[in-house]
């Protein structure tokens, strides 16, 4: 939110990742937007990259 702690933006982040329970990051990315555009003044552009890990894929 514009004008508060960098901090707050962080835990809603966090916490909105925690409540998407998804697979596909089109859908989580969605979300994750879609809750920074509620901001009511939102006088900065959103950047956002996300990335998938698999385990599995390691080696």
């Amino acid at each position: 939110m514009p004008g508060s702690d960098i901090a707050t933006g962080i835990e809603t982040v966090r916490t909105c990742l925690a409540a998407s329970r998804t697979d596909s990051m089109e859908e989580l990315a969605d979300r994750l937007l879609g809750a920074a555009r509620r901001a009511e003044d939102r006088p900065d552009d959103v950047a956002l990259l996300l990335t998938a890990y698999d385990p599995a894929d390691a080696g």
